[in-house]
This record gives structure tokens, sequence and C-alpha cells, in this order.
């Protein structure tokens, strides 16, 4: 609803129906609360999670703050789910699980390396991740504010003090996470942790991305004299990839960097990183995205999407029987008004449903 109101646009559904039905789903959330106050995965789960805890404390927050006159969210709920958060805060600053498991398993830090260092045991991508959401609550009660101010400094000490152990051993999404929020706490070392950020990055020929290992090429083949892009193979660190390349995507962002436009989406992650890029670029308003889904094996069912800042988040579908046939699907972004000197046009080419690349090529 945010992203709907910034955007000044209207939702597909009237804004009262939103909130009723976001308010039958805070009633089920409740379900998963524990005494204690953290949130569990499932209701069959025995212990919480500090991981999903801190990403209810950072939704709730926001709907209290912003949509109070539609959704009434209790504030003892997100009281106790923070002390309970808080609590789990070592002395020496880092967050951990009750559970001694990773809440996401793409944070997992290798066990293995060839200098026998790693990361494991340290909660670097645990704490750095609670960070994140930590940061972004605003109008805290007294005194839940210093302590939130105080375990955010706690968990910045720890973070500064693994940070060339990271530069060494660290996976690229543990990377990007500790980057991101040493420069959201505003650390004196996080032009280092940019640093061993930048040093990460992989770049292959027009595509920028921080990943696990090379992730192949697009492949093409040549058929009727045309090139075509074909479908991409899954690779075993996509989901890695793509969440370490949106975070690290939004650092650049955030500090104004000049960055390839190659970009990759996840949920949540990708959509803010690629919002504060154009909103920060001034190019939102600007664009005009064209987007052409083809059939191979029938070229009649064919269709052309044009999406504008007008209809930007309203959902266009369109069904295809593809009985487990290829589907190219091309997109193109142009300007709507001449841009500055500088890129032109953005064209991305999709391979598949769930990921794309896009190359920048030269105005005029």
């Amino acid at each position: 609803m945010r992203h709907w109101s910034e955007l000044k646009q209207e939702p597909a559904i009237n804004q009262r129906e939103v909130f009723r039905r976001l308010a039958l789903l805070y009633q089920t959330l409740l379900a998963y609360q524990t005494r204690e106050g953290g949130f569990k995965y499932f209701r069959t789960s025995q212990t919480p999670s500090v991981w999903v805890t801190s990403l209810v404390i950072r939704a709730l927050n926001e709907v209290s703050v912003n949509w109070s006159h539609l959704l009434y969210v209790d504030p003892q709920v997100t009281d106790k789910a923070l002390r309970y958060v808080l609590g789990q805060q070592a002395r020496h600053g880092a967050w951990w699980e009750p559970s001694g498991e990773v809440g996401d398993r793409k944070l997992v830090p290798s066990q293995y390396s060839l200098t026998s260092e790693t990361t494991h045991a340290l909660n670097l991508s645990t704490t750095a991740h609670t960070m994140l959401n930590l940061v972004a609550l605003t109008e805290l009660p007294s005194p839940l504010d210093e302590r939130v101010m105080e375990a955010v400094a706690r968990g910045e000490g720890w973070l500064e003090e693994n940070l060339p152990l990271v530069g060494r051993v660290s996976r690229p999404l543990e990377v990007s996470l500790v980057a991101l929020a040493l420069h959201l706490t505003h650390s004196a070392h996080a032009d280092t942790a940019f640093g061993i950020l930048t040093r990460n990055a992989r770049q292959e020929v027009k595509y920028v991305y921080w990943g696990e290992d090379l992730v192949p090429l697009p492949s093409y083949r040549v058929e009727s004299q045309r090139p075509h892009l074909q479908p991409r193979r899954p690779h075993r660190h996509d989901a890695g990839n793509v969440a370490a390349t949106a975070y690290a995507l939004r650092l650049y962002s955030d500090r104004g960097e000049v960055m390839t436009p190659s970009i990759v989406r996840i949920p949540l992650a990708a959509w803010e990183a690629l919002y504060e890029y154009s909103e920060r670029e001034s190019r939102f308003h600007d664009t005009q995205l064209t987007v052409s889904v083809e059939p191979l094996h029938d070229h009649t069912e064919a269709r052309t999407f044009f999406i504008t800042p007008d209809n930007l988040l309203h959902l266009q579908t369109h069904q295809l029987n593809v009985d487990g046939s290829q589907t190219r699907v091309l997109s193109k972004m142009g300007m709507l008004r001449p841009p500055p000197p500088g890129p032109g046009d953005i064209t991305c080419r999709i391979s598949s449903p769930s990921a794309f690349r896009c190359a920048s090529e030269a105005a005029g």
C-alpha cells in the first residue's frame, strides 16, 4: 500500500476492502505469536524465530505508523515481539536463533574454506538481517527506542569486528547484507564494507551480479536468420545470487554510485532495490516498458503488453497453452521524453518467467 500511495495510483480494489482482508490476515498472524513474544514459522513449531519476528515487527510498525486509521495494530503485540528480539541478542552484539538454525537457508554461511577460516557460528547474516529491520522502525515508544538504538550499535560493533573475516571467506549474500547494514547504520567502516562488496562483484560482458560462482551467459539459436534467446536453465545458487544482487543494487542506489543497469528481481528485496534506484535516478515517470510474449509453437498467440507509469501496479495477464514448449519474452524500456546525456534505452531479454537480464545500449 505504501508503494501504491507513493506512485499515486489507484489499487485494483477499494482501499477499505484491502485493509479488511489485511485485518483478517493480522488476526491469523497472531496465532503464530508465542508467549515469549516471538513469531514461529508454523503453528506446530516449538520455538519462535528471530528472523521471522524481525520481519513481522517491521511490517506491523509500518502499518501502525502509516495506516493506523484503517488497520488497528495492538501496540502490545509489537512491543512484546520487539522485547523478544532484543532479548535474543548476545552481549557481544550478535543475534542468534533459539533453534540453532538460520531463518533462511540462503543465509547459511559456508562451513568450509581453503584457508580453514569460516564465519559459521558467528551469526553475521542473522545479525545483519535483524539490524536492517530494526533500523527501519519509526515512532517507537520510550524506552524501547533507546534500547533498539543500543542493540543496533552493539550489532554494528560485532559486524565491524568481523569485517576482515567477511572480506576473506563470506558468501556473496552475507557480504551484501553486512555491507548494507553497516551503510544504513552510518558505520565508520561502511566504505570498507562497500569495497569488499565491490570486489565480490562478477562481471560477464554486459552483466554484473553477485553470486557463488560463474553463471552461464544466455545462449542464442539462429532460426530463419533471426537470433532467438534460449530458455535459461536453473542454476544451483539462483535464489542466493538474486538476493545478493538485489541487496547490492539497493546499496549502490542508496550511495548514488555509478551502477550498470543490469537488474534482477526477487520478491520484496528486489522490488525495494529497483524502486529506490528508479526514484533516485528520477526516471520512473519518464519510462515506458513494452513486453512481448510469443509462444514458439504458435505465433498467433503472441501478445504485447504496454506498461506505463499509470498502470505499473495493475496486473496484466495472458493465458498461454504452451504444453511444455518454449516461449520467447522480449521487453524493451524507453524514455517518454529525451533522457539526460548518458546511456539511452535499456533492452531487457527475458529467458524465463523467473529471471531476466538487461543490457544498456548507447543513445542515438
